[in-house]
């Protein structure tokens, strides 16, 4: 078993940009969150407590990460998100600590709630705030998302997984429609033996290459791929210039050619290099 404990997150930003997770995770760089996302968190607090307390968010609740940044209505988004949940005070297990290891790797996570039905089913629900509706993954999405799959197989038996999206952002009214904050109540069933088998087909690439990650101690011999540069927003990935203004040897492009080969059976992007 290796030394490394593995999240669904950082196995994603594995997969968009080796790079950044250098920086990130092996580097250490602090990787500003920002207010969008603390935003999504304060959300989070206020469904925890409606499902285990059944206390309402106060819809009149507001969040700013600074005095004239922008005001996330996080009771309104709250409000929205629980109508596709169960009655308040219903669902006990939330904010679960997932501790799983599988042959030589180990995980961890967080899991926003837990629930059986009277006939026994389980039931694994994931919150997501995000700035718009159509950034919600589809049920296909989901077969094929580190992150479920984890949950799934986490869970040890057949799971329902639950992904709940609420936009941050109210959608503008209309004429006919006022403005609200749209959700999407997205769900998956998987068995235990489809959850076995996309952890050891989808999951473990990722986890190797990760694992793998992890030795390298020159950033020169980590793959850029230079497409998701401007996939992190406001201003993209912190790290660009420095990044890019590295350049990398003949010899250090001939050095991670067994990295790239591995990235491209597992089905991860194949990134650019920097020019010598």
């Amino acid at each position: 078993m290796t030394d490394v404990t593995h999240s669904a997150s950082q196995m994603e930003l594995y997969k968009m940009c080796p790079t950044r997770h250098f920086y990130k995770y092996i580097l250490g760089r602090p990787d500003p969150s920002g207010d969008a996302a603390e935003a999504g968190t304060q959300v989070h607090t206020l469904i925890e407590r409606y499902l285990r307390d059944n206390v309402m968010p106060d819809p009149a609740l507001t969040w700013s990460g600074s005095p004239d940044g922008y005001v996330y209505e996080i009771g309104q988004v709250a409000l929205a998100m629980i109508e596709n949940l169960p009655a308040g005070g219903s669902v006990p297990d939330v904010e679960i600590t997932l501790a799983l290891a599988v042959g030589d790797h180990k995980f961890r996570g967080r899991v926003d709630a837990r629930r059986r039905s009277s006939d026994g089913r389980l039931t694994v629900t994931d919150h997501k705030s995000t700035s718009n509706i159509r950034y919600a993954k589809s049920e296909d999405d989901l077969r094929t998302d580190l992150q479920a799959i984890l949950y799934a197989k986490w869970a040890g038996e057949d799971v329902t997984l639950e992904w709940n999206y609420g936009a941050s952002k109210p959608k503008p009214a209309t004429k006919k429609i006022p403005a609200h904050f749209p959700t999407r109540l997205v769900t998956l069933f998987l068995t235990k033996e489809q959850a076995d088998e996309s952890y050891k087909k989808i999951v473990e690439p990722v986890a190797r290459l990760v694992a793998a990650s992890y030795k390298h101690k020159d950033i020169r011999r980590v793959q850029k791929n230079t497409d998701s540069c401007s996939k992190f927003p406001p201003a993209g990935c912190p790290f660009k210039e420095e990044c890019l203004g590295k350049k990398m040897s003949i010899e250090t492009k001939k050095s991670t050619l067994v990295e790239f080969l591995r990235a491209k059976r597992a089905g991860l992007p194949v990134p650019a290099l920097a020019p010598s």
